[in-house]
């Protein structure tokens, strides 16, 4: 059966250098990361995105799970629908291979907003380098993404909004890091896509 849930979390963009200071000084070490493999799908037009929600398929330690990230009205908050699937997934980028085996309750949801499971593409394969620790009443996250380009980010999740926003603020004036919101990784992913397919980048 799926889980859904409001996840509140807080995220800021790092630099490289900022990033291994970050492991050294909270002594997460290189075997603390483990890999998962992110791929996101939408309709050509891009139906998904236009409801503020995202369908993300995750490969973690060969553990295959699908969620819906729907968007609410503040930008740190949004709700999660998660369930493990329980069919293998030998080639995620082949969507016709697994998708018509989704859960039920998915796709209730996406026939409910009239998006054919036929209609489903892949629009952007993320692999991330994840470490959790936790931290205060929450948990702190370090990614190091790869998805045609490289990029390091800072997540922390919290029980609560107000007070979790200033814990991550004093959070990154304690370490000396400059506030830069971070886009969600599909948005980031997607943009350079787009720059790439325009020649804008290499």
């Amino acid at each position: 059966m799926p889980t859904s849930q409001l996840e509140i979390e807080f995220k800021n963009l790092l630099t490289k250098k900022e990033f291994h200071d970050l492991c050294h000084q909270l002594h997460v070490s290189e075997n603390l990361f483990e890999l998962q493999r992110n791929y996101y799908l939408d309709t050509d037009n891009q139906t998904l995105k236009t409801m503020n929600t995202a369908l993300r398929l995750r490969i973690r330690k060969n553990i295959a799970q699908i969620m819906l990230k729907i968007a609410t009205e503040d930008i740190h908050e949004h709700i999660e629908i998660n369930e493990v699937l329980d069919f293998p997934i030998e080639t995620p980028e082949n969507i016709t291979s697994w998708i018509d085996q989704i859960p039920d309750a998915f796709k209730d949801i996406l026939m409910t907003n009239d998006i054919p499971l036929s209609e489903l593409r892949l629009i952007a394969k993320i692999a991330t380098f994840r470490a959790e620790i936790p931290y205060d009443k929450g948990r702190l996250f370090l990614d190091f993404n790869r998805y045609g380009k490289e990029d390091y980010e800072l997540e922390l999740e919290y029980p609560d909004l107000d007070e979790g926003a200033v814990v991550f603020n004093d959070f990154l004036i304690q370490h000396n890091i400059d506030r830069r919101i971070a886009k969600p990784k599909i948005a980031r992913a997607a943009e350079f896509s787009v720059a790439q397919a325009r020649g804008d980048v290499s």
